[in-house]
């Protein structure tokens, strides 16, 4: 009841001023919530065209597509948000996820490697799928030895030591 609220008054906001663009990637980021992907992908589209380097409503709209799985669709926000802050760590991660998740691994690998770079340690475990993929196995133990390293509570420990074990060239 509450998001319908917001929702509501967001879209009055909207409706009185097409060129707030930060009540457009907040209404869009609602209605994504909430399952709504055709209004909110509206919503993100009519922030970015109020203003196209609104990094929010980028990183959003990138996401909601991903949510969606429609990865191609997703490369063309998150390029542009790359392209406005190349230090984004989670831009680098989402973009890289896309281009991994479309099996285009080789452009993939420089926005992972970029985003573990930065702080983002899950980058690790995309790698090792990509090089596990390719069957680069000894590649894939380096990452998921790395992303231990970041993460060592990780519930998932013993599986990844076990495949490192197996894997790992010494």
């Amino acid at each position: 009841q509450d998001f319908d609220q917001a929702i509501s008054l967001l879209k009055q906001m909207v409706a009185s001023d097409k060129d707030d663009y930060q009540a457009q990637a907040i209404l869009g980021t609602l209605l994504g919530s909430q399952g709504k992907y055709d209004e909110a992908e509206q919503a993100y589209l009519s922030a970015l065209s109020a203003k196209p380097t609104f990094a929010p409503a980028l990183i959003d709209f990138g996401r909601l597509r991903l949510k969606q799985k429609r990865f191609s669709d997703a490369v063309e926000p998150l390029t542009k948000l790359v392209g406005l802050q190349p230090d984004s760590g989670e831009a680098n991660l989402l973009l890289g996820d896309a281009y991994a998740q479309m099996n285009q691994r080789p452009k993939a690998i420089p926005y992972l490697n970029e985003a573990a770079r930065l702080g983002y340690p899950q980058a690790h475990l995309r790698l090792a799928w990509i090089y596990d993929a390719d069957g680069s196995k000894d590649k894939a133990a380096l990452e998921y030895e790395e992303f231990l390293k970041k993460k060592p509570d990780y519930p998932e420990r013993q599986k990844l030591e076990a495949y490192n074990k197996a894997n790992r060239k010494n």
